[in-house]
């Protein structure tokens, strides 16, 4: 919606910001369609003020209402010449170029349409229909017959529904909007409720979904209630509730499919293997993706634009062509290219596509959560698109969640903070299906949820989970074992992230050599994927180790006091894992130089059960003495 009010107010913002203030809240948020033309407001008047004769206005109110942009319509309509246009001050308020015209300045447009009164409108609609009229072109005749109308004509009602679908199949919400609504305040009481469908099913498309769910729900109030509306009704109220209503109809097609399937996060894992990318490129892709092949995923979404013309059904949902459709496919298209590893790449995406489809709408607001993750795996922090997108979402305001904060402290260096927010996560999250989203496992609990993601983003998570799993204390083959492995993950981030845990393993191991081979390989990978933020935190790492030179590493988020300082609280974090309680308890305090005898008085425990634990984190940790374990934290405290 800013996007659009900054477009027509020709980058000046102050003009949108007033603009917006005398909007409702509904069209603010993008619910509800914006007013063509944009209220007149004062800063409107005092840029557009110059004075305008009589004639200059009239060609101008006619560029204004006309339904379409050829010069020579406009000449006709206003009875005057190309030459005498280009010599009128109207000329020069107007570009024309190779036969068409548009307003040079969007604001004047909006000066003369809504500084003209009724009547003087009225007069300009019945002349373009005249003139339409006498070219043959009854389609266009027809749009200005019915707003030269100073009543309602009930025969003009089913021509405009014919004209808003034509309009609706071609992809052009904003216009079958219009048209349908023209048609509604036409219609006589058989065609009510048709024009009500229709409006209804454009605003859908064009995600003006309180615009939609106030069209159709009369419709199934009604005496009669029909299906169409019904489904059109159910994927509104889903998407502007989170939750569709239960009179759904079993029998849907493929792309109301495509909006409905799946839980919150609209990701249906169990689709079936022969779905049919031209009709249902969504879940196609989805499928393909989920099978292990991402690059054939998003060859899917970019080769099919929309679903094939088979059946007059397929459109009169609303869903089958428009914004809200391209806002699903440009949502999934950046979950795809995370997937792939090309989290920049992503990112710019969906910045992209913010100002031009309502991302926030698709599968109950994944487009936030998925932007958030990709702000934090770019800069550290969440920024202004998910900011934007929350602004505007119609479900209710989603809380920064423990994993965020998780990967913010993280990233910062502070992984005992992190850990503690990740069992937060683990505490309060129900097991069930979560759509997977980058993430971070490289310390806190090992058992996470099952996650909705490709073959390659489980692979890698699992190794990462395993590379934490052995600890410090296993046998080098072991984890070199790991590191071929992790060769055959094709996402570079993915990838990146096991070789800096490998790294980070080798610095608390003490294998400086290896480490930095690591590291230096993370950098490389999580640059290629565009993650700097998680770049950033890898090269500090070597910054520690002297192997770069110090630079003006980020650090992008704040501390947060979560709990009194623990001078081992990463080494403590790292080992949890690894270790029972009791184990971790008395590993702890070796590290801090208590004795058996201490700890065996500190704990009211025998001093030969402390020797029996501490036996055992020895071996799980391949020291052979209580100095070498102190060592052992102390070094995985600084690096872990």
């Amino acid at each position: 919606m800013h996007a659009q009010l900054v477009a027509a107010c020709c980058g000046d913002e102050e003009i949108a910001a007033e603009i917006a203030d005398v909007l409702t809240p509904e069209q603010r948020a993008g619910l509800s369609a914006l007013p063509d033309p944009l209220p007149l407001v004062p800063g409107i008047r005092a840029v557009v003020g110059a004075a305008l004769s009589r004639s200059d206005l009239r060609i101008l109110l006619i560029a204004a209402v006309c339904v379409d942009d050829r010069v020579d319509v406009l000449l006709e309509a206003g009875g005057t010449t190309m030459t005498g246009l280009m010599d009128s001050a109207a000329g020069s308020v107007l570009s024309l170029v190779a036969g068409r015209f548009w307003y040079a300045d969007p604001r004047v447009r909006i000066y003369v349409h809504e500084s003209a009164d009724l009547a003087a409108r009225t007069a300009v609609h019945r002349t373009l229909q005249a003139v339409y009229e006498a070219r043959g072109e009854a389609e266009r005749a027809l749009w200005h017959r019915a707003l030269g109308c100073m009543q309602g004509d009930g025969a003009l009602a089913r021509p405009l529904l014919r004209l808003s679908a034509q309009a609706l199949d071609a992809g052009q919400a904003d216009r079958a909007y219009a048209i349908a609504r023209e048609a509604a305040s036409h219609a006589d009481a058989p065609d009510v409720d048709a024009a009500r469908i229709a409006a209804g099913r454009a605003a859908l498309s064009g995600g003006w979904l309180d615009d939609a769910v106030a069209w159709l729900t009369p419709v199934m109030a009604g005496a009669h209630p029909d299906a169409s509306a019904a489904q059109a009704l159910s994927i509104a109220t889903m998407l502007r509730y989170g939750a569709a209503p239960s009179a759904i109809e079993d029998e849907r097609d493929a792309a109301d499919r495509d909006l409905l399937a799946g839980h919150w996060a609209g990701i249906d894992a169990s689709i079936p293997e022969d779905i049919d990318p031209n009709a249902a490129p969504l879940r196609a892709a989805l499928r393909a993706a989920l099978g292990g092949d991402v690059t054939e995923g998003l060859r899917i979404l970019a080769v099919v634009t929309a679903p094939p013309h088979a059946t007059a059904q397929s459109a009169s949902h609303g869903v089958a062509h428009g914004p809200l459709l391209r806002a699903h496919r440009e949502v999934l298209a950046a979950l795809l290219r995370t997937w792939h590893g090309e989290l920049g790449e992503a990112r710019a995406a969906l910045e992209r596509a913010a100002s031009a489809v309502p991302l926030a709408l698709p599968f109950c607001g994944l487009a936030i959560r998925l932007a958030r993750r990709l702000e934090l795996a770019c800069d550290g922090r969440s920024g202004e698109l998910s900011a934007a997108l929350e602004a505007v979402s119609p479900l209710p305001r989603m809380q920064a969640r423990p994993v965020e904060r998780a990967i913010a402290a993280y990233l910062s260096g502070r992984s005992d903070e992190a850990s503690v927010h990740l069992g937060i996560w683990a505490e309060r999250t129900a097991r069930g299906i979560d759509i997977g989203l980058p993430g971070l496992d490289e310390v806190g609990p090992l058992e996470v949820p099952v996650q909705v993601q490709p073959p390659d983003a489980a692979h890698a998570g699992a190794l990462r989970r395993q590379i934490r799993a052995v600890g410090v204390g296993a046998a080098g083959a072991a984890l070199d074992d790991i590191a071929e492995e992790a060769r055959s993950i094709r996402s570079p981030f993915e990838r990146g992230r096991i070789e800096a845990l490998l790294g980070i393993v080798a610095l608390t191991r003490g294998e400086a050599a290896a480490a930095t081979r690591h590291l230096r390989a993370s950098i490389g990978m999580l640059a290629d994927a565009g993650a700097d933020a998680w770049r950033c935190a890898v090269e500090a790492r070597l910054v520690k180790l002297g192997e770069l030179p110090v630079i003006d590493v980020r650090t992008p988020t704040t501390p947060i006091q979560i709990c009194a300082t623990d001078p081992l609280g990463v080494c403590r974090s790292a080992w949890q894992p690894m270790l029972t309680a009791r184990e971790l308890e008395i590993a702890m305090l070796i590290a801090e130089g208590a004795s058996n005898r201490d700890i065996a008085e500190r704990l009211h425990l025998s001093v030969r059960t402390i020797e029996v634990h501490a036996g055992r984190v020895f071996r799980k940790f391949d020291v052979r003495t209580r100095g070498e374990l102190t060592a052992l934290a102390h070094r995985t405290n600084q690096h872990g």
